[in-house]
């Protein structure tokens, strides 16, 4: 019974640590790498050459 009691604690204890830290930096290191792929890049050259276009 105790055995079964610690068990349980050790998982709700390691489920807790997913929650409340594993998942926001995962959340940020997807956020932050997504700005390097290909659509991001082709849509911030196209805002680039429209602010270009403005200024001259």
């Amino acid at each position: 019974m105790f055995l079964l009691d610690l068990f349980e604690a050790k998982a709700a204890f390691l489920a807790m640590v997913v929650i409340l830290f594993i998942i926001p930096v995962w959340i940020s290191i997807v956020a932050f790498t997504k700005k390097k792929g290909k659509a991001d890049s082709v849509e911030a050259s196209e805002e680039q050459n429209a602010e270009l276009e403005e200024t001259i």
